[in-house]
């Protein structure tokens, strides 16, 4: 019998080194000698989703009630016999295997249809895709058999990510490849403590006795709300706690046959693999009521709140604003545990939390197809005097603005000189001519660590004015800098084999500087530029 809250199955890193498993109770244990660190899986997605379990888990068994709560236990922990008596109580809700509830696993699937384990990782090649014979990145066959530990971690990672699975195979409660912020602390405790939300935000009206039982937490554990008969599942028909526990997806683990052999995945040897599961369509089919994961930014879409979801060319810090601030120009909200972070950053001040980053994380996502695991890390800047943050965010909102603008700039420029002067002409007021496709990622890579000195220089001397107008000016050379070599690139690379017209190039080049210059109307207002030195150049647009 294989137990997630009883069994050591959670692969992390401790203070001086050591690696091992741990049952999820321990992560406070040691803690003033060598306590855990980080989380250690074979897999990036792993690592996600595990931190979500664990978010997850404390969040549904042992949460603050108040904000003070909140700030001394980031301090003194929850020890780990306590966390341990904590847990036991929704024991029943996590048994891998056996006969009775398993955990995120419907057992009344019988075999009705069998999968290779592989299925369960997400970017594998699907059914069709072998079928076709089209798997030339990721092939087939290369993971035949898990541990019982990665597979627990490969069954909760797909329920959590919710790709489609096709007809019937509902994608999670966030959608498929939803983008997932964590709060990264010193230890592994500090970072699970500082995503949960106190009681009373969490819940805010009092939640009806009927829906505190485990059933209304984790759906596997009673009747499941099936999708067979188009039933959608909104989060005033169960605990929103469900939040963590979301089963889009019916899958049974198969642990009939169980041989002793390698783990393909984490490469340890183990008495039990697992090498297939059952699955059937009509999981639990969420509604767009769930806008209010606590680890997830938001954006508005009409009426409605919908997660936002990984796109190509993955995180970087256009995405500051959305994750760290809120972004009102987009109507984005960031996640529920970064505003309760920004509300409480007064009394983490107290307790000499100076600096923190914001881990964040997810599948870009093509339907069920997997394009691209991204992750980034970003810092959250902990300015305690109201008006002093308002000014900063507004500052880092200039800097966003304004490098989205020389990039729609510079895009447009290129794409102009490569297509050529008669070519543009031909086909002016249609969007015809190509850009080079790592552009737009290149240019937000390579200004990024330019953002992040100068943001901590902003933040140093966020109250004077003239410093700060000086720094914005001194950022705005060197990205439009780095604007201009990325446009000799690109078009210099063009006239390799198209030298009809070099003449078209030098046009341009000139036209993307002059129309993105210091003293143009649009950077001066986008930058949020003093005036004095602007006043030689007010015909530029």
């Amino acid at each position: 019998m294989i137990h997630l809250l009883h069994d050591a199955w959670i692969p992390v890193v401790r203070k001086n080194g050591d690696s091992s498993l741990i049952a999820p109770h321990q992560i406070t244990s040691d803690y003033d000698t060598n306590p855990v660190i980080e989380l250690n899986a074979s897999r990036p997605d792993f690592n996600g989703a595990l931190i979500q379990f664990l978010i997850g888990l404390v969040q549904t068994a042992c949460p603050p009630e108040s904000d003070k709560e909140w700030i001394d236990r980031l301090e003194g922990t929850i020890p780990s016999d306590v966390l341990k008596e904590r847990f036991q109580q929704n024991q029943d809700a996590f048994s891998l295997d056996g006969n009775r509830p398993r955990f995120m696993q419907d057992i009344s699937i019988g075999d009705e249809k069998t999968n290779s384990i592989d299925g369960l990782l997400i970017e594998m090649p699907g059914e069709n895709t072998v079928k076709k014979n089209t798997d030339f990145f990721v092939k087939r066959d290369t993971v035949k058999q898990m541990c019982p530990s990665c597979a627990a971690i490969a069954l909760f990672t797909l329920q959590v990510n919710g790709p489609g699975g096709g007809a019937g195979h509902k994608t999670g409660l966030r959608g498929g490849g939803p983008l997932s912020s964590v709060i990264l602390g010193k230890t592994l405790w500090e970072t699970v403590w500082l995503n949960i939300i106190p009681s009373t935000k969490f819940f805010g009206d009092v939640i009806p006795k009927e829906k505190k039982s485990l059933d209304m937490i984790f759906p596997w554990v009673g009747k499941i709300r099936l999708s067979d008969t188009k039933e959608k599942t909104g989060v005033i028909d169960v605990n929103p706690l469900q939040m963590f526990w979301g089963m889009g997806r019916r899958i049974l683990l198969d642990f009939e046959d169980k041989p002793v052999g390698a783990c393909d995945v984490c490469g340890l040897e183990s008495s039990a693999t697992v090498l297939t599961y059952h699955t059937k369509p009509h999981g639990v089919d969420y509604d767009e009521t769930w806008d209010n994961h606590t680890l997830t930014p938001y954006y508005q879409d009409k009426d409605v709140y919908r997660p936002i979801h990984l796109q190509p060319g993955g995180i970087t810090y256009r995405n500051f604003m959305g994750l760290i601030i809120p972004d009102s120009s987009r109507n984005i909200k960031v996640s529920r545990t970064v505003t309760n972070f920004q509300n409480n950053i007064i009394r983490l001040r107290r307790k000499s939390f100076d600096k923190v980053r914001l881990w964040s994380f997810g599948f870009d996502m093509d339907n069920a197809k997997a394009r691209c695991w991204y992750e980034s890390w970003m810092p959250i800047y902990i300015i305690d005097n109201e008006k002093e943050r308002q000014l900063f965010e507004n500052i880092v909102s200039n800097l966003v603005f304004t490098s989205e603008y020389i990039l729609q700039s510079l895009t447009s420029s290129i794409k102009d000189a490569i297509s050529g002067r008669k070519i543009k002409e031909k086909d002016k007021g249609k969007n015809k001519r190509k850009e080079p496709v790592d552009l737009r990622s290149r240019f937000w890579n390579e200004t990024e660590d330019l953002f992040y000195l100068t943001l901590d220089r902003i933040f140093s001397s966020v109250n004077d004015a003239g410093q700060i107008d000086k720094i914005k000016r001194e950022w705005f050379r060197k990205i439009s800098s780095h604007s201009i070599e990325l446009f000799d690139y690109y078009t210099q690379v063009s006239m390799i084999t198209k030298l009809d017209d070099p003449m078209w190039v030098i046009e341009t080049r000139t036209n993307f500087k002059k129309f993105t210059g210091e003293k143009t109307k649009k950077i001066i207002s986008l930058l949020g530029l003093l005036m004095d030195d602007s006043k030689g150049d007010k015909n530029h647009e």
